[in-house]
């Protein structure tokens, strides 16, 4: 055989010998791009494993084991505010609420508070004004309901137009006059009068009005009296601690009961023909004289003087 037969057979052998070669190393790439595909899912995947454990670990396994300590209420006609402090292990309240008498079992859910913090709250605008309710909270998480907290009632209040309204169909003008002449009756009599309101509270008449004790002050020179009418019925005067106790017939009027002071009390009076009204507190360094005080369910107070001076009633 010569040599270029053996080169031929040479050259052979060596491309065979290439191929083979090849098929592996295209498989190997292969396999290295595939990996290099999927080791971000592998990533991924064990991100999300480990993020579900850590969520699995923290949640709770049982419910709250507390209820809220207690519950402050504040509210004014149409609105009650609930607060309470944070209770530990707690995701998040159920706020119930029932009406008038109704106890736990009758309250119905009114809202719901998921932010945690020291101190929650929680407004509840659904209320009706002039009616009483009882709240309590309950804390939740993801294992359950805790215990139920102890009630706190409160009885929404009158809207003040509606106090207003009530306290002036209970009032009527009266006529207050003081009367002078001379001991001879050779003079005609002197009048001077005036026309306060008389208030019908309790089924009783009175009125912030005091005659000074001058108007009925007589000496041998002058005599002076006074006398009270309403519709031009006369009445008679019962003096009290710094008002005046009226009694008579009087027209038909709604009536005012007695009650406490609220934080803040309407001042109800009437001037030249008007009626004003006005918002007071404890801290007011003025309250409008000659005005009846009463609190937010249209409930009397107290009287103000003329000079200011505050005379209360004492409730039945």
């Amino acid at each position: 055989m010569d040599n270029s037969g053996k080169r031929r057979r040479f050259w052979r052998v060596l491309a065979i010998l290439g191929v083979a070669m090849m098929v592996p190393v295209s498989y190997l790439a292969g396999w290295m791009a595939d990996v290099g595909q999927v080791r971000p899912v592998l990533s991924q995947l064990d991100a999300a494993q480990k993020a579900l454990a850590h969520q699995q670990a923290s949640i709770p396994q049982e419910p709250p084991e507390k209820a809220p300590s207690r519950l402050s209420l504040t509210w004014g006609a149409r609105h009650v505010t609930v607060k309470w402090p944070a209770v530990k292990g707690a995701a998040a309240y159920v706020v119930y609420r029932a009406q008038g008498s109704q106890s736990y079992p009758q309250a119905i859910e009114v809202g719901q508070v998921s932010h945690v913090a020291v101190s929650i709250s929680f407004v509840d605008a659904s209320v009706k004004p002039n009616t009483s309710y009882t709240y309590w909270v309950v804390p939740v998480n993801a294992a359950g309901q805790g215990p139920v907290s102890p009630a706190a009632t409160c009885r929404t209040y009158l809207p003040i137009s509606a106090a207003v309204a009530l306290a002036q169909r209970s009032a009527v003008v009266t006529r207050a006059t003081n009367w002078e002449q001379s001991a001879w009756g050779l003079l005609a009599s002197r009048q001077q009068s005036t026309q306060p309101l008389a208030w019908h509270v309790n089924a009783q008449w009175y009125s912030d009005y005091v005659f000074p004790s001058s108007a009925t002050s007589s000496t041998w020179l002058t005599k002076r009296w006074t006398t009270w009418t309403v519709d031009g019925q006369a009445l008679h005067v019962l003096p009290q601690k710094g008002i005046s106790q009226l009694i008579g017939k009087f027209p038909v009027a709604s009536a005012l009961s007695v009650g406490d002071s609220t934080p803040q009390d309407i001042a109800l009076w009437f001037r030249g023909g008007r009626w004003f009204d006005q918002l007071v507190d404890a801290q007011d360094p003025e309250i409008p004289p000659s005005a009846l005080l009463m609190n937010r369910y249209a409930q009397a107070v107290a009287f103000t003087t003329a000079s200011g001076q505050e005379v209360s009633f004492v409730a039945p």
